[in-house]
């Protein structure tokens, strides 16, 4: 299994996905909170540590060493599905999000999705 490549992302980018994007487990299925961590908070818990095990009601188990340009995903991946951390980041190596793509797509007209997405697509080179 290949580590995943976070080389020039931020971490607190990465952890934010990767907790959005794991899934509650054990006891965490009966308190889960699906607020969806924001930045300033990955900052915080960053600001504290770089490895994580469980974080709230969610199995991340990654380490997010500072420098690193690239994390081993096998923990995370045998947690929340193979493969799964490799999909919540690439969206960052992109230049996108699940967050902005949920915007454009609940747009509606075409055009409009159309024009805020070249816009978008301009100032953040994707």
């Amino acid at each position: 299994m290949d580590n995943v490549n976070i080389n020039g992302l931020d971490r607190a980018d990465v952890l934010r996905v990767l907790y959005n994007a794991a899934k509650p487990h054990g006891l965490g299925v009966l308190e889960h909170d699906s607020a969806e961590m924001t930045r300033e908070e990955a900052e915080g818990l960053l600001s504290h540590r770089d490895s994580f095990d469980y974080v709230h009601d969610r199995i991340v188990k990654v380490s997010l060493a500072k420098g690193a340009g690239s994390f081993n995903p096998r923990r995370y991946d045998r947690d929340n599905g193979q493969g799964a951390a490799e999909r919540a980041v690439s969206p960052l190596r992109q230049g996108t999000d699940r967050a902005l793509v949920a915007i454009v797509a609940g747009l509606g007209s075409s055009s409009l999705i159309f024009t805020v997405w070249r816009v978008l697509g301009h100032a953040f080179g994707f």
